[in-house]
């Protein structure tokens, strides 16, 4: 899917843009082409605030790039002087082939300041994708298998995603598809009733479920002729035999209740579950609909997908003995999406080893005639410094055992600076700052990178951590608190032009931009590491710049300055997941 065109600029970016564009196209006249425009930022504040490359408009109109934008610059000076005034350019420079702009700070802070100031939650809203519905599906964690913290990596990304189109202003609609079946779920069922049946529960049995699956591989592996047994549980399960029903149903219900639990604490939402146990009939008849049209075909007595002409190897969407397999009953959830929602388009959080069956989904529904838009998004696993995790093999994190141990870490560094505090007021300020240290850490690295989760570094009040965050925006709570001054829309923005205030202003001026940035990109860590820089120059602004000890006016105008940051950086944290904090 090709990315699309940024569209959403604070409104003080959007006047400078047409601005640019105005005066281009005054000037070039019809050598101006929109298509070898691109507005870009400059690498250093001293070059200019935006930037143009002229190489494909020079060569448009026959010059040099360096003669084009002198000429295009001496132009500007000359219309400057005509024009009338207000513009929030004021200037433009050569730079080699590029053409920088400069912007008057007063005009632009004070747009910026107000917008922020009048919009407050809603800065960085668009109605770009208004119309348009879309379906997001992620976490798809299996049931009969413990949630753990590489399936926190999903939640994390898929939710984030929901968060940016939803601001864009597109209709989403979040959906889990939970694998409910499979060769997983039949090791589970078989190693429970085999050694476990007469045993007490204990109060996690969705916990209880994943060690029996590591039981079961543990066992098999040891004596292979279990897989038989295996297998006939499979068989009965798909058949509906009414003993082995009841009991997955039952043992289903345990693990949904463990997943429940968990996306209630992490503040995660779905509008819609699938259960692949539901799609299996579907599955099916679509598979024998690509047998008839010669699509797929029988080998071994299994059923394929010959994709090696589109370098996709093979697919294989039936077993051998009549089973379905994940892509049997891919085929028919992709189908189901669009035609119960009446989607535009459906996107796939699930990690980078599934890229190939994916493609393999979307080409094969192409050659059933199925050309709806879907995307999958990718994503690099998680894994602890000792190694790679694997559910099979019982080496895992558990998302419950990390969370408690982030949770004990907090709490007692909480306790210890405020002894004054309740337990109630410790225990929720403790878990909003482990939560925002899980996510964070997991969303400031792009989707392609694999994450080795250190806690000890994601705790840390200085770096790129989700508490260093907190903590800055607790510490602009405080100052605001301490003026004991409320700052109105009325504050007249004149002063802020010291280099600390005009960075600051540019930096939140970009949020809107970035918010869709990271939604095309299908990339938190955009707007992740927006945040972190955010957050660093407000800290090097109130290092160097008085703000309760200013004169008054100017003092308001600072005030203003903060007040504004805070605004951003908790609408950041919200599409993030993250909590914003009062105290810590």
């Amino acid at each position: 899917m090709k990315e699309e065109k940024i569209q959403n600029y604070s409104n003080a970016e959007s006047k400078c843009r047409e601005e640019i564009f105005g005066f281009l196209r005054f000037s070039l006249g019809k050598n101006f082409d929109e298509n070898f425009i691109f507005i870009e930022y400059p690498p250093e504040a001293s070059m200019g605030d935006f930037s143009i490359t002229c190489f494909g408009l020079a060569k448009k109109a026959g010059v040099s790039p360096n003669e084009f934008t002198k000429s295009l610059a001496e132009q500007f000076t000359i219309q400057k002087k005509v024009t009338r005034d207000g513009r929030i350019i004021r200037d433009a420079k050569s730079f080699g082939p590029y053409l920088n702009f400069f912007v008057d700070y007063r005009r632009f802070a004070k747009n910026v300041i107000n917008q922020i100031v009048k919009e407050k939650k809603d800065f960085g809203n668009s109605n770009i994708g208004k119309g348009q519905k879309i379906m997001i599906e992620y976490s798809q964690p299996n049931t009969h298998k413990e949630f753990h913290i590489g399936h926190l990596r999903n939640v994390c990304i898929g939710s984030s995603i929901v968060n940016f189109y939803q601001t864009l202003g597109y209709k989403v609609i979040a959906a889990n598809y939970i694998n409910d079946t499979g060769a997983h779920v039949s090791k589970c069922l078989w190693a429970y009733q085999k050694f476990h049946a007469h045993e007490s529960l204990p109060e996690n049995k969705g916990k209880f479920l994943g060690k029996i699956y590591v039981e079961a591989n543990r066992k098999i592996e040891e004596n292979p002729e279990y897989l038989k047994e295996v297998s006939e549980v499979a068989k009965k399960l798909e058949s509906g035999e009414k003993k082995i029903t009841a009991l997955w149903k039952k043992t289903k219900k345990w693990s949904m209740e463990e997943f429940y639990a968990i996306y209630k604490r992490l503040d995660v939402h779905f509008d819609e579950y699938f259960f692949d146990s539901d799609l299996t009939d579907e599955g099916k008849k679509i598979v024998d609909e690509l047998l008839k049209k010669g699509i797929a075909k029988k080998s071994e007595g299994a059923i394929i997908v010959d994709l090696n002409e589109y370098n996709l190897h093979v697919s294989l969407i039936l077993k051998s003995d009549g089973t379905a397999l994940y892509a049997t009953k891919d085929l028919a959830l992709a189908i189901k999406k669009f035609k119960k929602f009446k989607l535009d388009k459906s996107f796939y959080v699930v990690d980078v080893r599934q890229s190939l069956n994916f493609e393999q989904l979307f080409k094969t529904l192409e050659l059933y005639g199925f050309t709806m838009e879907m995307k999958h998004i990718p994503y690099e696993t998680v894994s602890r410094p000792e190694g790679t995790m694997s559910s099979r093999k019982g080496n895992v994190i558990l998302f419950e055992d990390f969370e408690n141990e982030m949770y004990g870490k907090v709490a007692q560094e909480t306790k210890k600076h405020h002894p004054d505090w309740s337990e109630k007021k410790v225990s929720r300020i403790s878990y909003n700052i482990a939560y925002a240290a899980m996510k964070y850490t997991i969303l400031v690295h792009g989707n392609n990178t694999p994450v080795v989760f250190d806690m000890k570094k994601a705790l840390e009040l200085n770096g790129k951590t989700g508490p260093y965050l907190q903590y800055m925006y607790a510490r602009i709570s405080s100052i605001l608190r301490k003026s004991n001054i409320s700052v109105s829309s009325q504050v007249k923005i004149e002063q802020l032009t010291l280099p600390e205030e005009k960075t600051l202003v540019f930096h939140l001026s970009k949020f809107p931009n970035i918010i869709e940035k990271s939604a095309l990109r299908f990339d938190p860590s955009i707007l992740a590491g927006y945040l972190y820089e955010l957050a660093q120059l407000f800290s090097m602004f109130y290092e160097k710049i008085p703000v309760l000890k200013a004169e008054k006016n100017i003092m308001k105008e600072r005030l203003c300055l903060l007040r504004v940051v805070k605004v951003t950086l908790a609408k950041g944290f919200s599409l993030l997941g993250i909590e914003p904090l009062e105290q810590m």
